[in-house]
């Protein structure tokens, strides 16, 4: 059905005196799909401000992660730059993303200022938003790829910590075992070490108290054995030194063990442990047994 020039008029005019008909004209003129793009927005923006807050979280675990890597990785060489590198690198991602994520809340603050302004941007309102749901997909991707690296980073620095603790625990063994004349007294003095299976003295006790060949390698795996003069007692004494850098209760029972067996040839065995620190079960078995205990501080010089 045609209208003449004069009713379009006559129908404007009552557009503008009557609010009810014009609700109704732009119900049956607009769409479907731009009565729903406001809720379309709305949701976008909830999903953005969702993700602000998880990168932000991911950012306070970040920086917390790096603190406690910082203090870990003192004593590192080139492996812990490459980590902090690598830290750097994602920072500035985080950044970048955020700088993303900024620029798009402020796209959609332009798109919503001007829906009522002109009825032909809503094409180009919906692409934006299919590019948005896009971009939110790739930044749950990457903030993923980071949670795992995140993981990679702390699962390296526990394994090397791991193998740091392993050196430290082998040096501090070298040192003891290479100045152990030192390292035993004041109460032990005059240290020779013996050969199990080559000391004069032990092959006569042997010949006169036959031990078995599993008893002798027990002995023979003690991490030193000391002729030496224990002045406590004025007398010429074996030591059977376990040595760790952290003496547990197994160092105490081994050593015991040994010098237990050591004392079947006749011979003054003395049981002994060795090490900077031991474990409050450790110390409480030793004195039950009877075993030495030697304790030192790192970076203490020796007695």
């Amino acid at each position: 059905m045609a209208f003449t020039r004069e009713q379009v008029r006559e129908f404007i005019s009552a557009l503008k005196g009557d609010a009810e008909l014009r609700e109704l004209a732009r119900a049956a003129i607009l769409s479907d799909d731009f009565a729903a793009l406001p809720g379309l927005v709305r949701a976008n923006t909830e999903a953005i401000a969702a993700l602000d807050a998880r990168i932000e979280r991911l950012t306070e675990r970040l920086e917390t992660f790096i603190a406690a890597t910082d203090l870990r990785f003192v004593r590192l060489d080139d492996r812990a730059k490459a980590v902090e590198e690598r830290l750097a690198a994602i920072e500035q991602q985080l950044t970048s993303i955020n700088e993303h994520l900024t620029e798009h809340d402020e796209r959609f603050d332009r798109v919503d200022g001007h829906l009522t302004e002109h009825d032909q941007r809503f094409d180009r309102v919906d692409l934006r938003s299919d590019r948005v749901e896009q971009h939110l997909t790739e930044h749950d991707g990457r903030l993923e790829s980071i949670d795992q690296k995140l993981g990679a980073v702390a699962k390296q620095a526990s394994d090397t910590a791991g193998k740091l603790g392993n050196l430290e625990g082998m040096a501090f063994e070298e040192r003891f075992i290479r100045n152990v004349a030192s390292h035993i007294g004041p109460r032990f003095r005059r240290a020779r070490p013996i050969d199990i299976y080559g000391d004069a003295i032990l092959e006569e006790a042997l010949a006169r108290h036959p031990l078995s060949a599993s008893e002798l390698r027990d002995i023979a795996t003690a991490d030193l054995l000391v002729w030496s003069t224990d002045m406590l007692s004025g007398g010429e004494a074996a030591l059977v030194l376990k040595v760790s850098r952290a003496v547990d209760l197994g160092d105490v029972v081994r050593a015991d063990r040994r010098a237990r067996l050591l004392s079947k040839l006749g011979v003054n065995a003395v049981a002994a442990v060795a090490g900077i620190t031991a474990s409050d079960e450790a110390i409480r078995r030793a004195k039950e047994l009877s075993v030495v205990t030697l304790l030192q501080r790192e970076n203490e010089p020796a007695a």
